[in-house]
């Protein structure tokens, strides 16, 4: 049953309050009908009285509805307690399937235990074939126990075939192992591909010695080109060697030409001199020739 103040009593405070010829507040009776503390019920009407009750038991059975801590079960009628009870139950079975915290199996039937305890294992061999530090293998079946085997070998495979810490060599099979030792040459060969202070030379074949060689004088012939640091002149050709001469006056010229700092003039032949000069004279209209 719900729990109200008994008709008489209401009668009497709602004539107390209307006796007292207070004009209609908006406000506070906005506030008594949100259930807030600054709400003043000896300004209300009876009619406002009734409001403000009804609106309570509605906020009441929402917040049970939603298992708010502000319900209160008291309140409730008989059939809403009922339904009140139900949603907790539902709401208590789904956090049990997923393994929440605050499930409560005490407040679980047979059929809702057994469901949960079949969820829980589910979850545990997801852990288990995942790899999980959380798997609890001993309550799985052989045919489990096997799955989980078989992905650790399949996990561990491509940890070594990565080149991972976490590989463990010693449970390879002779055809893994194989395949792991392939992937560790491909990328060593890649390494000395790219120049990678990681290369092993002494892992290369003759082909693919051959392929690095040819790789590193590619990779000084673009540094001497550029004029970049690290540049190896003596690995150069002849004809190598004379581009690289060719580029690195052009580039000369091209920094006279715009003002820029490392122009070395002693290099410029007499036409190009006259060309820095009225490159010069260009960009510094204003400034007097000599």
């Amino acid at each position: 049953m719900r729990r109200c103040l008994p008709i008489p009593l209401v009668l009497w405070v709602s004539a107390s309050f209307a006796q007292q010829g207070k004009p209609p507040d908006d406000r506070n009776l906005s506030s008594c009908l949100a259930g807030l503390p600054r709400c003043d019920l000896s300004r209300l009407t009876p009619g406002e009285i009734n409001q403000v009750g009804q609106a309570f038991t509605r906020r009441n059975l929402a917040d049970c509805n939603a298992g708010r801590i502000t319900c209160d079960p008291v309140a409730l009628t008989e059939s809403e307690l009922k339904a009140v009870m139900a949603a907790y139950a539902e709401r208590n079975l789904d956090r049990c399937m997923h393994g929440s915290s605050n499930c409560d199996p005490t407040l679980l039937d047979g059929k809702q235990a057994t469901l949960v305890a079949a969820a829980a294992k589910d979850r545990n061999l997801d852990k288990c074939l995942n790899g999980s530090p959380n798997c609890d293998a001993t309550i799985l079946n052989a045919k489990e126990a096997a799955a989980m085997a078989a992905a650790r070998r399949r996990r561990n495979l491509d940890n070594c075939t990565a080149g991972l810490l976490s590989c463990d060599p010693t449970i390879l099979e002779p055809k893994e192992t194989a395949l792991v030792s392939a992937a560790a040459k491909r990328r060593n060969l890649d390494r000395c591909l790219s120049g990678s202070s990681t290369c092993d030379p002494t892992a290369l074949d003759p082909k693919e010695a051959a392929a690095v060689s040819a790789a590193s004088r590619h990779r000084n012939l673009n540094r001497c080109t550029n004029g970049e640091l690290g540049c190896d002149l003596l690995q150069l050709s002849t004809g190598e060697r004379s581009s690289i001469t060719i580029s690195a006056h052009q580039r000369n010229l091209n920094k006279c030409m715009s003002g820029l700092p490392g122009c070395n003039p002693t290099l410029l032949t007499a036409p190009e001199m006259a060309a820095v000069v009225e490159a010069y004279r260009q960009r510094n209209p204003s400034q007097p020739g000599k």
